[in-house]
């Protein structure tokens, strides 16, 4: 999934973790980058994972500061246009 924290370049889901894991701290993250919590939007009633959502720890990036902002999602694309994305949000 595209805007995934990286799931869409890593094909372990235990190196994924990892990467997210260490996303998520300063200490462990590349310097350059902003450190953010990733969270996996499930759906209830039949576990599947419709999307993600990063929120980021700090905007400290040109970019982040005028475009991204502190949060950014991905809805799967087969279960877009059905209010996930607000849902990710609120």
């Amino acid at each position: 999934m595209y805007g995934g924290a990286g799931l869409q370049e890593i094909d372990n889901l235990i190196e994924w973790l990892e990467h997210v894991q260490k996303a998520s701290s300063y200490d462990t993250w590349q310097k350059e980058q902003t450190p953010s919590s990733t969270y996996l939007c499930i759906r209830q009633s039949d576990q599947n994972m419709v999307g993600i959502c990063n929120i980021r720890h700090k905007l400290n990036q040109e970019r982040l500061l005028n475009v991204t902002g502190h949060i950014g999602y991905s809805i799967r694309p087969s279960e877009r246009q059905k209010a996930y994305d607000w849902g990710v949000l609120v």
